[in-house]
């Protein structure tokens, strides 16, 4: 008989999905007749596996929106205010009782999430409800938990509270999950200190390989094999370093500043032959891979990439993320990392940490390590009932 998974995504970034999709590639690859439903709000492209015939794209909401005005910072009375609407007025019963139907409508074998909390509700309203497996490497309990401390001053006594509670109720969902399988880089998780029942396993590194070589990808991008010289390559992940000067009126835009023999890929149009712009769709991957220095922020994507193709990384700190902290650690034991200040990044003075962050791994080997999306496929074939 065919296994059939319904798999839950946050809708929060593009971080998830990623892993997700390649962990769906995975389960498929070891069993080709399993049937995936992934329910997410985030765009259908991120998952290009719903093409086959295995796998099925549900637009469904799953989780509120963590409000992000920069990818280094979170408008926290906004991010607030959404969980407020998700949870409120008793809707977040209202989803569990409908996915509860749908659940038990559809014969899944197994209930996968990253990481909505909601879906431990489905605990409660699913007759026919089978395990409920949460893979990730946080959970938003201790998200919300570290953003109270950040709520503006101005924010109401009574506000508090009730923010102090929903995050609370988000605690006592995850505590109805059956089985925690935690990826590399993982937080203290919050909701197995309140007598949890969930068993807790790990799970080898997940990421995205590259799929082409170094020169072919950098062909594609209009750089024939030979045309670089002893150029290095460095890869900017996020926006928002074409930065207006504090004189908005002028207009005007820094040029980020590189080392010599330096070439940079980014998602921005820099009149500069050094800044090389890559398509929306490219497969990142591919570019992690052909670059010799990654600048992005510390995310599981990034860092699980960085990390398994043995790429050093320069950091713009994002002090609000309550994850970061156990990335970061992580990417220190397993790789090579170097801060670059918020202000230097924004104002384009890059070159001096450029320059840093490449010599601390010059005489040194990438280790990386290999996907083990296929390993942890088969540890979730062995948890259903």
């Amino acid at each position: 008989m065919p296994v059939n998974i319904v798999y839950y995504v946050s809708g929060h970034g593009f971080g998830h999905a990623t892993r997700v999709s390649q962990i769906c590639r995975a389960l498929i690859d070891a069993r080709p007749s399993t049937r995936i439903t992934i329910c997410t709000k985030a765009p259908r492209h991120l998952f290009p596996l719903c093409s086959s015939d295995g796998i099925t794209y549900r637009e469904r909401e799953v989780d509120s929106t963590v409000v992000q005005p920069l990818p280094y910072e979170i408008d926290v009375l906004a991010t607030f205010r959404d969980l407020r609407r998700f949870l409120g007025e008793g809707r977040d019963m209202a989803w569990a009782r409908e996915e509860g139907a749908f659940i038990d409508a559809s014969a899944f074998d197994l209930v996968l999430a990253d990481a909505p909390w909601v879906v431990g509700l489905l605990r409660g309203t699913s007759e026919k409800c089978p395990s409920i497996v949460l893979v990730s490497n946080f959970s938003f309990d201790l998200i919300f938990a570290r953003l109270l401390d950040h709520l503006p001053s101005t924010t109401s006594p009574a506000d508090r509270e009730d923010y102090r509670a929903m995050t609370g109720s988000i605690c006592r969902a995850y505590q109805k999950f059956n089985h925690l399988i935690r990826l590399p880089g993982h937080i203290d998780f919050p909701f197995l200190a309140r007598d949890s029942t969930c068993e807790v396993s790990d799970s080898p590194l997940i990421y995205r390989p590259a799929r082409r070589t170094k020169s072919e990808t950098l062909a594609a991008l209009g750089l024939p094999h030979g045309s670089l010289g002893s150029s290095n390559v460095l890869l900017v992940q996020f926006g928002g370093h074409l930065v207006a000067d504090a004189d908005a009126a002028a207009a005007t835009h820094h040029v980020p500043h590189l080392p010599p023999d330096w070439l940079c890929l980014t998602n921005a149009s820099i009149d500069d032959p050094r800044f090389i712009k890559f398509p929306d769709d490219i497969y990142l991957p591919d570019l992690v891979g052909a670059s010799d220095l990654v600048l992005g922020k510390i995310g599981y994507g990034t860092v699980s990439e960085c990390v398994g193709m043995g790429k050093p990384l320069l950091f713009v700190a994002r002090d609000m993320f309550a994850e970061e902290a156990y990335l970061l650690r992580y990417m220190r034991q397993q790789g090579s990392c170097h801060e670059l200040d918020r202000t230097r990044f924004e104002t384009g003075q890059w070159s001096d940490d450029i320059t840093k962050a490449w010599q601390s791994v010059q005489g040194t080997t990438g280790r990386g390590c290999e996907d083990g999306s296929l390993e942890l496929a088969e540890r979730i074939y062995t948890l259903i009932d």
